[in-house]
């Protein structure tokens, strides 16, 4: 016989502790506080930590008011796809608040598309009409297909309910395509165009993006503390007050190479003593709501340069690097390491292969 699963236990990778139980036979789950939520108290002297076993006790005063607070959903009160929305995104357990956000716009975007369908009507057809829109809008395949897998997680939930049974919504095939790059050129015309419109938060962007092949959130939401220049190494780490946390919970420490670290040394020397993030409006507070509203700032100059829907702006520095690298003949493995790939596959996926390096691989001596 298995050990039994403790009803209150701490999940490493998203560092928060969370409450299961079962009621009318439904597994529950509710995440009842990140680990500095449970481990620390703000008192009037400041903030200390709590001990064992008052952190005991506190998990427990939170798991018995998560186990009141729970109402049972049943069919005899709810009947369409919408009345059910809320009472799933109070269980999702999602690492950030953004990402659970994304979850629910997407489920209700499917909604507001295909019509809030009484539970009976939903088939698996039921997501044409929502391919066909946003295909007709222009999103690429593979964005449809991450739109209904967050639809499908939500379909899940109804059938754990048994109120649905399993239905495995139509999606549409995968995209295979090369991942655009840009060469030196385009890079230093980026930053020239930035420079020239004196977009102080645009350059330092992309002076990130190019030389460390950052995820464009982890720059988004880089706080100034994170980067030593005394010992020219830059952390990836949780933001605790933005409820932020690496990919798969992976925290890093980069070297800062010698052209970025020039760059930072005379930025940081200019900032105002209120800000705290890397991409700061000047207050103390993030510059730009999300990725999307980053992107914007690039679009100008790749329609100007004609790569507009031929490099993605942000996400074509990463592959950049990486392609680059490569053809410097960087060991695969360590630009593996640079990226934080789990797999050497994922790395080897950004690089660009055109038809000039073909040339090159067919013309060395045999």
């Amino acid at each position: 016989m298995g050990r039994a699963k403790k009803e209150i236990y701490y999940r490493v990778d998203r560092q928060a502790y969370y409450f299961r139980f079962k009621s009318n036979d439904q597994l529950v789950i509710r995440k009842l506080g990140s680990q500095d939520e449970i481990e620390y108290k703000l008192t009037t002297s400041g903030r200390r930590k709590r001990k064992e076993t008052e952190k005991q006790r506190f998990l427990e005063e939170l798991a018995a008011e998560a186990r009141a607070s729970y109402v049972p959903v049943t069919l005899a009160n709810r009947s369409t796809l919408g009345d059910w929305v809320s009472t799933w995104a109070d269980q999702l357990t999602l690492r950030t608040a953004q990402a659970k956000r994304e979850y629910i716009s997407a489920v209700q975007r499917f909604i507001e598309i295909v019509g809030d369908l009484k539970l009976e009507n939903l088939t698996a057809n039921s997501s044409y009409e929502f391919i066909r829109e946003l295909d007709q809008r222009g999103l690429s395949r593979n964005t449809i297909r991450s739109y209904l897998r967050m639809v499908s997680i939500y379909l899940n939930y109804l059938h754990s309910q048994e109120l649905i049974p399993k239905i495995s919504l139509r999606t549409v095939p995968e995209e295979t395509r090369t991942i655009g790059v840009y060469s030196m050129e385009d890079l230093d015309r980026i930053e020239s165009y930035l420079e020239q419109r004196q977009h102080r938060n645009g350059l330092r962007m992309v002076k990130m993006l190019r030389y460390l092949g950052m995820r464009p959130s982890e720059v988004r939401t880089l706080p100034l503390r994170h980067i030593n220049l005394g010992k020219q190494r830059l952390s990836i780490r949780r933001v605790e007050e933005l409820d932020w946390v690496p990919k798969k919970g992976k925290e890093a420490h980069l070297p800062i190479p010698s052209p970025l670290l020039n760059f930072l040394e005379q930025d940081l020397a200019q900032r105002y003593r209120q800000e705290k993030y890397y991409l700061d409006t000047g207050q103390g507070s993030l510059a730009y709501e999300d990725v999307s509203a980053m992107s914007k700032i690039i679009r100008p100059v790749l329609k100007e340069m004609k790569l507009y829907g031929e490099v993605k702006p942000l996400h074509g520095y990463r592959a950049s690097l990486v392609t680059s690298l490569l053809r410097a003949k960087v060991p695969p493995h360590v630009v593996q390491e640079i990226c934080r790939h789990s797999k050497l596959e994922t790395t080897m996926n950004y690089a660009n292969r055109n038809m000039e390096d073909l040339r090159l691989a067919l013309e060395q001596p045999r």
